[in-house]
């Protein structure tokens, strides 16, 4: 092997190394698992005869097409397109990877995107047509679940019911700002790199979590690097992918596509609106089935860095918090959440988010907690937990790249999460056809938040014993809003303490079971 060869390959190796130091990009499963989950839902819902479908929402079979897209993904993003990592090759041309090498981060997480097939392959899809600047291009649920949340925050949409993935951008993504210009891939349409990203790809982002820069500029939407970026500056303030927070967005969210849900009834061009709302609201949903998520909390540490940047004030960040009320949480001066849900607020209309959600949300002061933070999500994904829900069922639950290696019936519980949480929208439309009302369809109790049922809520042994016999931080929440009256055994002693930037790793085991369930 040549020189030049050589210092390629050890550059690899140390931005592989510091990326896995350095990045905040806490994901609880990879886009392609979100993917996974939620299209595998979709063949079990029951669509009412009486409900219209506009022309934007389609329900089809899957076709050779979701594999094709899988693998595509893959082979832009790796080189290759099948599950042997040993296939990737460093000097293959027309690579994002290998184009974007010395000093990026992105490559293991790319070699690794799990290629599902067979019965792992959903049945039916449930597309929606989405818009990104000008293009519009039809995209599956569970692509616009992987997307929201880790590349894009909020969710905008339009009278006319169009919903868009970004503010205006230009027809094609770029590859201009790779370290090795000679292996770039040509341009690609800005709709197909969104369904990569959507099916597994992550952007280009820096070995060193964007630490000292980023790789393009703040307005450069139509450089790959930037969604890169972009997912960087997510990462370090997403609290709502995390333990209370994920469940007040979750609720909040979902309470959102219950009110466009209503009107469908008139306006059917609203079902794609609700479904977008949806979409955003499962990605934290199906987040919590990871352990990692369930037992660490960033409320402190992501609102510290949104308010030390002077971001408090801005639009996009003023829609995330009423996101949040709408669930009955309110912060504190530190950024902890607390839900009240006795004074529960009315279900209502948010007014849309703007179609530029950018926010240039850096760690700063605050980089050693999210370090800290990145490490007890990704240790306790790796060492999981036995836990069950408020429906009894015992699962086991890891984290990102391990959807392949749960049990049948685990992935399942997943599934019916999210099978339970759609249903609810199609459910709710008939009720409303009936006479009810909107406001107990939203209220504390109702049915239509069933989906909470299947979360983990007691932890019956972690992999590491520091958790074992305690209800999740959550529980009693998920147990109030969906009514079921469950007695959580001594919840005031045996609750667990969530995990941050501020207990540096002061963890003690628990010899035996704080309480049963």
């Amino acid at each position: 092997m040549d020189m030049k060869k050589i210092s390629h390959k050890v550059s690899c190796i140390l931005a592989c190394v510091m990326a896995s130091t350095f990045t905040s990009g806490a994901q609880a499963f990879n886009s392609e698992e979100h993917k996974n989950i939620v299209d595998n839902a979709i063949a079990q819902l029951k669509i009412p005869e009486t409900i219209k479908l506009p022309t934007t929402v389609s329900l089809k079979s899957r076709t050779d097409s979701y594999t094709k897209e899988l693998r595509a993904a893959k082979q832009l993003a790796a080189g290759f397109d099948g599950n042997d990592e040993n296939d990737y090759d460093s000097y293959k041309y027309n690579v994002q990877d290998n184009c974007y090498y010395s000093g990026f981060g992105q490559s293991h997480y790319n070699n690794t995107i799990y290629i599902p097939t067979g019965s792992q392959l959903p049945t039916k899809l449930l597309t929606l047509n989405t818009n990104m600047g000008s293009q519009s291009d039809e995209f599956t649920l569970g692509e616009l679940a992987a997307i929201y949340g880790d590349y894009r925050r909020t969710t905008s949409c339009d009278a006319d019911g169009q919903c868009f993935l970004s503010n205006d951008i230009k027809e094609n993504i770029v590859f201009k700002h790779g370290s090795h210009p000679a292996y770039c891939p040509q341009p690609v349409k800005n709709t197909t790199y969104l369904h990569h990203v959507g099916s597994g790809v992550v952007p280009p982002f820096g070995a060193l979590g964007n630490l000292s820069s980023n790789t393009a500029g703040d307005g450069e939407l139509e450089e790959a690097a930037w969604w890169g970026d972009e997912m960087m500056r997510i990462a370090n303030v997403n609290d709502w992918h995390f333990s209370d927070a994920a469940v007040a967005w979750y609720i909040g969210l979902h309470r959102q596509a219950l009110y466009y849900a209503d009107k469908a009834r008139t306006e059917p061009k609203y079902w794609n609106v609700a479904l977008h709302h949806e979409a955003n609201a499962l990605h934290s949903l199906t987040d919590l089935f990871s352990f990692g998520h369930v037992v660490t909390s960033r409320e402190e540490s992501s609102f510290n860095m949104i308010k030390s940047a002077g971001l408090k004030e801005k639009g996009t960040y003023l829609w995330m918090e009423a996101i949040m009320k709408q669930a009955g949480a309110t912060r504190d001066r530190d950024g902890i959440l607390s839900f009240a849900l006795a004074d529960f607020p009315p279900i209502m209309r948010i007014a849309t988010a703007p179609r530029n959600d950018f926010m240039p949300s850096y760690r700063g002061i605050w980089m050693m907690w999210a370090k800290d933070e990145q490490g007890f999500h990704d240790r306790f994904n790796e060492s999981g937990a036995l836990v069950r829900n408020l429906n009894g069922d015992r699962f086991q639950i890891y984290g990102d790249s391990h959807l392949k290696e749960l049990t049948d019936q685990s992935k399942e519980i997943i599934i019916m999460a999210t099978k339970t949480s759609i249903q609810s929208l199609l459910d709710a439309y008939q009720v409303l056809e009936h006479g009810s009302d909107i406001t107990e369809v939203g209220a504390v109790g109702s049915q239509f938040f069933n989906a909470l049922n299947y979360l983990p809520a007691f932890v019956e042994k972690d992999g590491d014993s520091y958790f074992t016999g305690t209800w999740t931080s959550y529980a009693d929440v998920i147990n109030t809003m969906v009514g079921s009256g469950k007695v959580l055994n001594d919840k005031a002693n045996c609750t667990l303490s969530t995990v941050s930037g501020k207990i540096r790793g002061r963890l003690k085991t628990r010899s035996e079971a704080c309480t049963v369930f």
